[in-house]
């Protein structure tokens, strides 16, 4: 016997297991290429129940349809291992051979609560995630001691864009209402000052990947901002292999390793020195990634600038790591020239400072 020109066939099944069995499904079938392989690198974890529809025409299975549900009880879920865990997961992730999508899925992300709505993979159709981040959660992502120095929470909105071979841009707003910091020099923020905050994590913009990641970072205008690279094909050192850091003066990439750079009303050169300290790696870390290259670079414009008990007015001091030492241009109303320190090794060393 032949089959009738529009035979179908339509199953329905449910399906109960592990988030990482359904991952591992969306790498190795259709739909994994269909979604733009965004969940290749993913992880969860949790029991997912999974009610699906098939629809096959018969004499033409290649135009052949999947429609279900994805539903979600206090699962984790990262989109990739770069992205922080979103936990206690629940809703729907409804989905077709062409599309996966949050709808409203709540859970706990960055400490606080968030809302995740939209396509997930679908390229010119973002995610939405709007929520509440706090300062525990941000030291869960950089557990450093200088991250102490940040206390509260506050509301942010982000939209996570998708491109074709599953590179993502994310874009960051918050106005940082609720959020504390304590740093030197008039750079500390109060609980309720709004300054409207903008993050960008994004790839290069040519058509083909070359693994490089970008953060972008513009606090309150020009108030401090920050750019960092980050290179998927390396998997040894610092997390950022090179970055500028800048208060009050606009930033760049530079050479490898950390360069800040300052124009502030006043810098106390002993208090930043103990910032650096807090967010570098300590021996806690327990052999933990580092997140950021040591500090190769320091430009200071400032009118009033605190070392050793003294204040150098109208001074620009620029400093270059080279080895274990410092190597220094001074220009002060007090002193003038170029120098060398080194700074002290050991709980009892001493640093030096040599002035040409």
């Amino acid at each position: 016997s032949s089959l009738e020109k529009g035979t179908t066939v339509d199953l329905q099944a449910k399906a109960k297991g592990r988030a990482e069995d359904f991952l591992h499904f969306s790498r190795i079938s259709p739909l994994g290429n269909l979604i733009n392989n965004i969940l290749d690198e993913a992880q969860a974890s949790g029991n997912w129940t999974i009610p699906l529809s098939l629809h096959i025409p018969v004499l033409d299975a290649d135009n052949s349809t999947i429609s279900g549900s994805i539903h979600l009880d206090d699962s984790r879920f990262r989109l990739t291992p770069d992205f922080p865990w979103a936990s206690k997961l629940n809703g729907v992730m409804t989905f077709t051979e062409q599309q996966l999508q949050a709808d409203a899925v709540t859970g706990v992300m960055l400490g606080g609560q968030v809302v995740l709505d939209g396509p997930i993979g679908s390229v010119d159709k973002p995610l939405s995630i709007r929520g509440v981040l706090t300062a525990d959660g941000l030291r869960d992502m950089l557990p450093v001691r200088g991250m102490q120095r940040v206390s509260g929470s506050t509301g942010y909105s982000s939209l996570v864009h998708f491109a074709p071979g599953g590179r993502v841009r994310v874009d960051f707003k918050s106005d940082l209402v609720g959020l504390a910091t304590r740093f030197p020099d008039g750079v500390s923020k109060p609980g309720a000052a709004r300054w409207p905050t903008t993050i960008v994590w994004r790839g290069n913009g040519g058509a083909r990947d070359d693994g490089k990641r970008y953060l972008e970072i513009h606090i309150d205008g020009d108030r401090s901002q920050a750019i960092l690279e980050h290179d998927t094909k390396r998997s040894t050192g610092p997390y950022f292999n090179r970055g500028t850091i800048g208060v009050r003066i606009p930033v760049q990439l530079g050479a490898p390793g950390l360069t800040v750079l300052a124009a502030n009303p006043t810098v106390d050169e002993q208090a930043w020195q103990d910032v650096v300290d807090e967010f570098s790696p300590s021996e806690k870390s327990g052999g933990a990634r580092q997140t950021l290259p040591d500090v190769a670079r320091v430009e200071i414009d400032t009118p009033a600038f605190l070392v050793r008990d003294q204040t150098l007015t109208s001074t620009r001091l620029t400093a270059v790591r080279t080895g274990g030492q410092w190597d220094l241009q001074l220009n002060a109303d007090q002193a003038q020239g170029n120098g060398i320190w080194k700074p002290a090794t050991g709980k009892n060393g001493q640093s030096s400072l040599t002035v040409r």
